[in-house]
């Protein structure tokens, strides 16, 4: 991901420098750089692994899945795929019959077309067992006693666009939620529940963000590399859990958060004791004063030693993928007695 990020562009495309003991200095170069689209929803889905299907769940085998989807769409493929869904003309079964989705033998844009026989034996199939809520499927003897020898596939076909006609029904005449429902208050307390964050507090392994180098006037920042929506939690500020006094005393450190004058977290401390080997995010969050987009909140989870305190950031809007992550320090260049006239970051 730090790879990507780090990319530079080239006329028509992207170069992306490799990091790593086999691949250091290496390079490639992207003619035409294309953004897919990002799965990952919500924190710990992806469970460690980097390519994450259409569905948000991990892929245990990507290899195999790219394998399949070039097979499944190369000119040769396809054609053996069509032949094995149609009934075959050679065993005296009717010519063309189409497995498509759409009832009428229409197929996907892209799919070759289906011959005029294909349609007129699907809806003569349709005219002798009419498709309905109730019927009953036709069996193999009616079906080659009607003139369909090769029946299943009109069969499946038929049995398809029953469980269509069903699942309308169903949606359109399903009545709502009668008894056992949750009251107001219940949907709104679940809502407010973190409980779920402790393994992404005790780890400090928040999914979707990546640190950038924006350079020497601005240094490092934390940049987003998965969308998040507006209320959804993007990471904590982890540092020491310490009282507002003991947070003065320590005012010379950059990386105090004071909050409502109730506690004090304090970052200053890097790599903290309990995570030697990692950088945390919340510390490397940007201030942006006019144009934040993330917002402190106190929560309240269980830890292992008991019930405690923890700030985290949620998206104040929704955010893109490679958007920086910034927040409101509530400080101005007056504050501190004056000290931080020459910061003008601070009115940004």
């Amino acid at each position: 991901v730090q790879q990507w990020l780090d990319r530079k562009p080239v006329s028509g495309g992207a170069t992306i420098l490799l990091a790593g003991p086999v691949a250091a200095g290496q390079s490639f170069t992207l003619s035409h750089e294309r953004r897919g689209p990002v799965s990952l929803k919500e924190q710990g889905r992806d469970k460690g692994r980097f390519f994450i299907g259409k569905c948000g769940r991990p892929l245990s085998n990507p290899s195999s899945d790219l394998q399949r989807l070039k097979k499944k769409y190369s000119p040769q493929a396809s054609g053996s795929v069509a032949e094995a869904d149609s009934p075959s003309t050679s065993t005296g079964q009717p010519p063309g019959a189409s497995l498509s989705d759409p009832l009428m033998g229409q197929t996907p844009s892209g799919a070759s077309r289906p011959t005029s026989g294909s349609v007129r034996n699907w809806k003569a199939f349709c005219d002798t067992f009419p498709v309905s809520l109730h019927a009953t499927p036709p069996t193999k003897f009616q079906c080659v006693r009607a003139g369909f020898p090769c029946h299943m596939p009109y069969y499946k076909k038929w049995r398809k666009a029953q469980l269509s006609q069903r699942a309308d029904y169903i949606l359109r005449h399903a009545v709502g939620r009668q008894g056992n429902r949750p009251t107001e208050a219940a949907v709104q307390r679940v809502a407010g529940d973190y409980q779920h964050l402790l393994p992404c507090l005790l780890q400090q392994s928040w999914k979707g963000l990546s640190l950038k180098d924006f350079g020497q006037a601005k240094g490092k920042g934390v940049v987003a590399t998965m969308p998040f929506s507006k209320g959804e939690v993007v990471c904590d500020y982890h540092g020491e859990l310490i009282s507002n006094s003991v947070g003065n005393q320590r005012e010379q450190s950059g990386y105090l958060f004071f909050f409502a004058n109730r506690f004090c977290i304090d970052a200053t401390t890097f790599p903290c004791g309990c995570h030697p080997e990692q950088d945390t995010f919340g510390r490397m969050l940007n201030h942006s004063r006019h144009n934040p987009n993330i917002r402190a909140k106190k929560v309240k989870v269980t830890f292992p030693d008991g019930p405690r305190d923890a700030l985290v950031f949620l998206a104040r809007r929704d955010i893109r993928v490679g958007e920086e992550l910034m927040w409101d320090y509530n400080i101005k260049r007056q504050s501190f007695r004056g000290e931080g006239k020459d910061l003008a970051w601070l009115d940004e």
